[in-house]
């Protein structure tokens, strides 16, 4: 987390994240991503989630393809960010998208990351249907909005929100201009070859700082999208090795609460549904916090005091995976460069090998 109070996130298509779990252990242990969004990871039921975080330092949000390989979502969000995911209802189940809301002092946020299958026939166009109706009846008109991910409408000039005359198009086009949408990211080309698929969509542009196209993660053809939120207050971490300990930057004015809310807000929660959908004591306390912050936030006054650094965690970084690291990025400038020089793009797939060997003797050596 950086230092300044603002959040860093980054946005890929995995094509399977299973085969890049070290790459991924890297980004989350080693460098300053808060949010992480994945698509297609071609996840299934049989594949546990603590496979992604084993040192469980991210709240891990997922919606696996159910009949069918491929496709899928996955949200990674470092704690202590409080998060609240939200139940899509069965009519929706079907659909690969994660909606929460990212709770932080004086902000809500709420989140889609999504993935919608290529395609424009019939059933193509009842899935984009389902898709803006779930999205509709989802988004709220009280807070920001920001949707990530691919809807594979690559024929689209988003400069004015135009494109093919199929229902498909017009569907999501029509959405996103009614509901007041803009799009950030979409088809950054960083050479002949190579390209990134990912949209970024939102109600408040401002929300947004840097928006830049990194080097892909593993042997992926897709380039990620690394991006910055202006958050204007946030949680604080200080970290070891073993433990991560939230250390409180902000200060309530109790005195002030609007009481009557706070119970209004904790009364309107089905917390028949908290307690069937978090089956263990642990995720139970999490999500009960969770929901108690969000109402905190909103109904108590409250003001930042000074921040505390969080020092870089370390525990996933060897020398030789430094190494690794600085030879990947030095061919990826290279190849940003010369665009054109097919001699650096498999170099950087190659790279990708020696992860997993010098990844795997890290975590031998951590447990």
């Amino acid at each position: 987390m950086s230092s300044v109070g603002n959040l860093y996130g980054l946005l890929f298509n995995a094509r399977s994240i299973v085969n890049k779990l070290s790459e991924l252990h890297y980004l989350l242990y080693c460098t300053n991503v808060d949010i992480l969004v994945i698509i297609e990871t071609w996840l299934h039921v049989d594949i546990m989630s603590n496979l992604f975080d084993p040192k469980g330092l991210f709240t891990v949000l997922r919606r696996d393809r159910v009949f069918h390989r491929g496709g899928g979502v996955c949200v990674l969000v470092r704690k202590p960010l409080r998060v609240i995911g939200i139940d899509l209802g069965n009519e929706c189940e079907d659909l690969e998208m994660i909606c929460f809301d990212l709770i932080l002092t004086g902000n809500h946020t709420r989140f889609f990351a999504l993935y919608r299958p290529p395609g424009y026939d019939n059933d193509a166009l009842c899935y984009v249907c389902k898709l803006v109706k779930c999205l509709t009846q989802l988004e709220s008109t009280k807070y920001p909005k920001i949707i990530l991910g691919d809807v594979n409408l690559h024929k689209v000039n988003w400069n004015n929100f135009s494109g093919p005359g199929d229902a498909v198009h017009q569907a999501f086009l029509s959405f996103l201009l009614e509901s007041g949408f803009v799009q950030l990211i979409g088809y950054l080309f960083y050479a002949s070859f190579k390209y990134s698929r990912c949209y970024s969509y939102t109600t408040v542009p401002s929300l947004f700082g840097t928006i830049t196209c990194d080097i892909q993660v593993g042997a992926s053809d897709h380039s990620p999208i690394r991006f910055e939120l202006m958050a204007a207050s946030r949680p604080r971490i200080n970290s070891s090795r073993n433990k991560e300990q939230l250390v409180s930057n902000v200060k309530y004015n109790w005195h002030q609460g609007n009481y009557d809310a706070i119970c209004t807000f904790l009364s309107g929660i089905d917390w028949l549904s908290v307690i069937h959908n978090n089956s263990s004591a642990l995720a139970m306390w999490e999500v009960f916090m969770s929901i108690l912050y969000a109402d905190i936030d909103m109904y108590v006054p409250c003001h930042s005091q000074s921040n505390v650094d969080r020092p870089r965690c370390h525990g996933y970084r060897t020398s030789e995976i430094s190494r690794c690291t600085a030879s990947k990025r030095r061919l990826w400038r290279k190849l940003k460069q010369n665009p054109h020089n097919t001699v650096f793009e498999p170099c950087i797939g190659n790279v990708h090998i020696p992860y997993t060997w010098l990844e795997y003797g890290c975590w031998v050596n951590d447990s």
